[in-house]
């Protein structure tokens, strides 16, 4: 198996743990303002670590379709538009319009 599905798979489990695990057995009660900041926030951080890594590997194949691709995703994100499937139909749509037009092969 190669070595960075590995280390996929065990920060992966990692990060549940700390999620799902650690929070069931400690004693203080996060506050609700808390936990809406939390879900609020969470689910488009977890976006942008995916896109950051599709956007490494990408650039390897074609640098100029990855990098406008990602920058559809940060003015997006920049102008505060949070549904997810929009920036993500968009920035693939981007994406596969400059890989058509502006094709590189290594």
């Amino acid at each position: 198996m190669n070595q960075q599905i590995i280390f996929g798979i065990i920060g992966l489990f990692l990060i549940s743990i700390l999620v799902r695990i650690i929070p069931a057995f400690l004693k203080n009660k996060i506050k609700i303002e808390t936990i809406q900041n939390i879900e609020e926030h969470l689910p488009i951080s977890v976006f942008i670590t995916m896109a950051t890594y599709l956007f490494i590997t990408e650039f390897q194949k074609n640098s100029i379709a990855a990098i406008t691709g990602f920058m559809v995703i940060v003015i997006m994100i920049f102008f505060k538009i949070q549904n997810i499937i929009v920036i993500v139909i968009t920035s693939i749509l981007v994406y596969l319009m400059m890989n058509y037009y502006f094709p590189q092969h290594l």
